[in-house]
């Protein structure tokens, strides 16, 4: 048996056995450690030692596999991965790349219909998804907002939202508490876009924002960590915006020029782009502190934070027109130690942004030039092949407590 074939399963065991609380550590002693609770526990109620004879095994066969405590940690807590397949299907895949398959596809044979902009919810239940005819010479789109459970069943519908998700690329954003998904929405017939949110059970969505008469599409939603506030991307004649709001619609706030915004695991900080490069600043906008500067287009763009808050990924285009790479690239949370853990060849078109696994130890991303979608160790080690189908989207689910 070899150690790559071992490890899931004995992963799965382990948190089977000896489960993880809120006030457990991602160490190798805090798992021994529950182990012991477990037995003294189990010893003191009379019951059989079968769990304490389980565990025994299973640490046996890590040491004879010669399984380091390291490959036990790299999976534990990381769930599934989900990216956008062909022909209008949507796949999850293991992080060791087993398990792949179709977990949504459009309805028979439609014509133009595609499954994008998939987001698992914080606390990995839940999968939204946007399905429906993308807009074509014609027509315009009719892509509609879905929800699934993570243990199966049918999707559920929310909302119809026109071209969101294929026209400007907007993302899903779910709240921290997992009841409330904010979407991009049609608003007009010149492509604008206005910020809405709904129920996750269902119900009547409401709208956050609003440009008319002016054009504007809001796009890129993402919650504070205590769900007080979302910042989002307005794009206009006047270029790309960062603003917040309130979850009621209420106190609409410029706070800086830029792209792709993301919250710190603390909501203290927020990482973005703009035609400078990569730059941090406070929650309200003040202090913007320049990271990793852009050259000639290149990039770097849509930056991600580490789960502990750390350190930062993005993505970089090095290259000329029509002869850009793939760069994904990490760095301390100041901008410090900045590393290249993957480099493709020519010719990047069609790529996704990077994404943390929820243990902050692996990073997957995706791209044509690389050939589909990859998992990579954080310190750039161990390149693992997910699919060779590249994808514009990728979102890694925390697995589920149980």
């Amino acid at each position: 048996m070899s150690s790559a074939d071992f490890v899931p399963e004995l992963a799965a065991a382990l948190d089977e056995f000896v489960p993880a609380d809120n006030g457990s550590r991602a160490d190798w002693d805090d798992v021994v450690a529950r182990a012991g609770r477990r037995r003294e526990l189990r010893f003191l109620r009379g019951r059989r030692p079968r769990l304490r004879l389980a565990i025994a095994v299973a640490l046996l066969l890590l040491l004879l596999s010669g399984v380091a405590t390291a490959a036990y940690l790299l999976l534990r807590g990381n769930g599934k991965i989900v990216l956008e397949g062909e022909y209008g299907t949507l796949l999850v895949v293991n992080p060791n790349g087993s398990g792949l398959r179709t977990i949504a596809r459009c309805p028979g044979l439609a014509d133009s219909c595609a499954v994008v902009g998939p987001a698992w919810s914080e606390d990995g239940s839940q999968l939204a998804f946007l399905r429906g005819p993308q807009a074509g010479a014609y027509h315009s789109g009719r892509m509609s907002l879905y929800v699934a459970a993570t243990a199966g069943g049918d999707a559920r519908r929310l909302a119809a939202c026109g071209n969101c998700g294929w026209q400007w690329r907007s993302h899903l954003g779910w709240s921290p508490s997992g009841k409330w998904i904010a979407f991009s929405r049609d608003d007009g017939p010149r492509g604008g876009e206005s910020l809405w949110v709904v129920a996750a059970a269902g119900g009547r969505p409401h709208r956050l924002t609003d440009c008319r008469p002016a054009w504007c599409a809001d796009v890129n939603p993402a919650w504070s960590p205590d769900g007080h506030l979302l910042i989002f991307q307005r794009i206009s004649r006047a270029g790309a915006r960062l603003y917040t709001v309130r979850p009621n619609g209420s106190e609409v706030r410029r706070i800086a020029d830029g792209a792709d915004p993301q919250w710190s695991p603390d909501g203290r900080r927020i990482a973005f782009d703009d035609q400078d490069g990569v730059e941090v600043a406070n929650a309200d906008g003040s202090e913007v502190h320049l990271l990793f500067a852009e050259e000639k287009g290149e990039g770097p763009g849509v930056p991600s934070w580490s789960p502990d808050g750390r350190k930062l990924l993005f993505f970089k285009t090095p290259g000329r027109p029509g002869q850009y790479s793939t760069e994904v690239w990490t760095s301390n949370a100041d901008g410090s130690a900045k590393k290249r853990i993957y480099r493709s060849g020519c010719c990047v078109g069609y790529w996704a942004p990077p994404v943390w696994s929820p243990d902050g130890r692996m990073i997957a991303f995706s791209a044509d030039s690389a050939g589909g979608t990859y998992v990579i160790n954080a310190d750039g080690s161990d390149l693992r092949r997910l699919s060779p189908t590249p994808t514009s989207s990728l979102s890694w689910q925390e697995r589920p407590r149980r």
